[in-house]
């Protein structure tokens, strides 16, 4: 995509009236094409394919929305012709409408993995410190629009191609060339189209994973950690039953206080924090490297892909600080596994598997935290993949059998992970999920 040229766009529709906006990535007009009736010599829109070929096409929602109008555009139809599938797109009932078959519609599209809440670009615009420019033009007119109306729409369509263009430029780096490493990586142009999460289950696997029964935790760890009350294992044997689906799980947990922590156990993940107290010094958090990704590979969750993916994890380690383009691509391909696992529209969907990376991942995090606390030290917070704690008596290290490094190395020959060190100087928790941490030379996490 790099050595192609991307033209930004917009479509708006009216019954009598269609206008399509092309910008280039410096915001200059490039061309713009206004409907006519259908007479011999077309529609309007006969340049556009002339247009944008060779070139991509770059939107916000357009695969789902300007792609298939731009489609319509080029087949020849009539303003009336385009209005209709523009009302069938906006109400849900588009049946289906495919994009330009003759392949001329190459696009990438800024709404896509955005967000989840699936933001419109008026509201991006607003979160932006935009203006929102809104047209006085009605869509529902019955009849063609004037030369003044004309020039209004015009105005209007390329504000919104403008801020299209600056959510691409935010966008790029974090997303768009990520994105287009893992296309190369997979020799298929069409997966552009595609969320990067479906793009890395392909250049895992061919075919869909076999689902487990049940989790698979590993037979010299199941009910053999240490100080891990009955009730957690009780609870993970009662929610083991994935013949029902995923929503077995649903509000499975188990609050426990333990090592004077309020402690969450169930299928996302440990979570604790100090009871009573909030404000922490000296804090020193110990991070679980690449947790889920390490857990996965340790439990073969992916099967015969297994060692391709650990491959994977090698390759980034090796080239992290000097490919960054490419070290960011395989770092997504690592991510996506787990939260693919959960993804019933995935072929790595495999829901049992997930949850015993999760109960894997809380079994080893408990068992750090009852090391730490054992050997004196105090908890802080414990989420996830991380344990934050604290010395109490700093000035008497002697008194410790076991120091919270001699108990890291441990851990990590016992539980096959490794752990990476932080520290700050402040720590202010509300709670397991909210808190401010301050570094020594003063920087905020």
């Amino acid at each position: 995509m790099q050595d192609r040229e991307i033209l930004f766009y917009d479509i708006e529709v009216f019954r009598f009236d269609s206008l399509v906006v092309f910008k280039d990535i410096d915001n200059q007009i490039v061309d713009y094409f206004w409907s006519h009736e259908l007479t011999d010599d077309g529609n309007g829109f006969e340049k556009v394919r002339e247009l944008i070929d060779g070139k991509i096409l770059c939107g916000y929602n357009n695969h789902h929305y300007d792609d298939k109008i731009l489609t319509k555009m080029m087949q020849g139809l009539p303003p009336q012709g385009i209005k209709m599938y523009n009302d069938k797109i906006i109400n849900g009932k588009d049946d289906g409408i495919k994009i330009d078959l003759q392949g001329a519609v190459m696009s990438i599209d800024c709404m896509q993995q955005i967000d989840l809440s699936m933001p419109g670009l008026k509201l991006i615009e607003g979160n932006m410190g935009k203006s929102i420019i809104e047209s006085d033009v009605s869509f529902d007119l019955d009849r063609p629009l004037t030369a003044e109306e004309k020039e209004e729409v015009l105005k209007y369509c390329c504000y919104d191609v403008e801020n299209t263009i600056e959510v691409y430029k935010l966008r790029k780096h974090s997303y768009f060339d990520t994105k287009e490493e893992l296309v190369k990586m997979l020799g298929n142009d069409k997966a552009m189209k595609w969320n990067t999460t479906t793009i890395s289950a392909n250049l895992l696997l061919e075919k869909p994973l076999v689902k487990w029964a049940g989790l698979r935790i590993p037979k010299d760890k199941w009910r053999n950690v240490e100080g891990l009350p009955d009730e957690v294992w009780t609870m993970w044997e009662l929610a083991n039953d994935f013949k029902k689906g995923p929503e077995a799980l649903k509000g499975k947990n188990c609050k426990l206080r333990m090592y004077d922590m309020d402690f969450v156990f169930g299928f996302g993940g440990i979570h604790g924090a100090a009871v009573g107290e909030k404000e922490f010094k000296n804090v020193m958090l110990l991070d679980v490297g690449s947790m889920y990704p390490s857990i996965a590979i340790i439990l073969n969750v992916l099967g015969d892909a297994t060692d391709k993916y650990d491959g994977i994890r090698k390759e980034r380690l090796e080239i992290k600080h000097k490919d960054k383009l490419r070290s960011d691509a395989l770092k997504l391909i690592l991510n996506s596994v787990y939260g693919n696992l959960k993804n019933q529209y995935s072929i790595l969907y495999n829901p049992a598997a997930s949850s015993t990376v999760c109960v894997f991942g809380q079994m080893a995090l408990f068992d750090l935290c009852r090391e730490l606390y054992n050997a004196g030290y105090k908890l802080v917070n414990a989420n996830t993949d991380g344990i934050a704690f604290i010395d109490p008596c700093p000035d008497n290290p002697i008194r410790y059998d076991r120091s919270y490094d001699v108990i890291w190395h441990e851990w990590e020959e016992k539980w096959g992970l490794y752990l990476e060190l932080d520290t700050f100087a402040k720590w202010y928790q509300k709670d397991v999920n909210n808190y401010v941490a301050v570094y020594p030379d003063g920087k905020i996490k």
